[in-house]
């Protein structure tokens, strides 16, 4: 009887993350990092390859959350931490973050001001993009940029702030603001990173992943450039490169 319990609350858990798409593992600290870092995911271009191209100035200008200023580093909650923060922080520190959000290669990388030191920790990882409102070409830049259409937003962003999680989805911890107010754009973790446009605007990533950023990053310093080729979902390009990737 109790074994039959344990399998069926076992269930319903499995469950509920199942709905939320978000799961917190086990805390990870800097030297777990330089000893098994997340590794590279397969099926990305390779680290020479084009990655979105830096614009001069802000895509909007940043309005930062609250509790952080230009120059902040994330701040962390009871129950969160910053076991990732480089040991050389802030000299060490994250100076710009790049996200590929072309459909079905979707990733990011990201470039450290002491490169020497994190070498490793620089990706391909997979990242999962805004799925768009049905008719909406999140391609083009300006409506990629307009609220309430479900894109990710192309451009160059500041970092607007930090949050311990998102208030629409609780479970989704170690959040990085590209837009605050009035988008609320973030780069946040999250179990489900389909390979097509899947999010409601926000870039999903490896909790790892999220968190390293989450903790490397500085409000008004840091930059996150966003490009690439947005389509929206087709299930049978999906088929098709998931065979692909099986074959290769």
């Amino acid at each position: 009887m109790t074994s039959r319990l344990t399998s069926r609350l076992g269930f319903l858990f499995a469950v509920a993350f199942g709905f939320t798409g978000c799961q917190a593992p086990p805390v990870q600290t800097w030297a777990q990092w330089q000893a098994t870092p997340v590794a590279a995911d397969t099926g990305l271009p390779d680290a020479d390859a084009a990655m979105p191209t830096p614009l001069d100035t802000p895509t909007v200008e940043p309005a930062y959350a609250p509790g952080y200023a230009p120059g902040d580093p994330a701040l962390a909650g009871e129950g969160f931490d910053l076991a990732l923060r480089h040991p050389d922080f802030p000299a060490t520190h994250v100076t710009d973050i790049y996200i590929d959000i072309t459909d079905g290669r979707a990733h990011t990388r990201i470039a450290w001001s002491n490169p020497e030191e994190a070498q490793t920790l620089t990706g391909p990882w997979r990242v999962t993009a805004g799925r768009g409102v049905p008719g909406t070409d999140c391609d083009d830049p300006k409506t990629s940029n307009t609220t309430d259409t479900l894109c990710t937003p192309k451009g160059t962003f500041l970092v607007a702030g930090f949050a311990d999680r998102l208030n629409s989805v609780p479970t989704c911890h170690y959040a990085t603001w590209v837009v605050h107010e009035p988008r609320y754009i973030a780069i946040h973790s999250h179990t489900r990173l389909p390979r097509y446009p899947d999010s409601g605007g926000c870039i999903r990533m490896n909790y790892s992943v999220a968190k390293l950023i989450h903790n490397n990053s500085i409000t008004g310093v840091t930059r996150v450039h966003i490009g690439g080729r947005w389509k929206p979902h087709d299930p049978m390009f999906i088929r098709q490169d998931a065979a692909s990737l099986q074959t290769h």
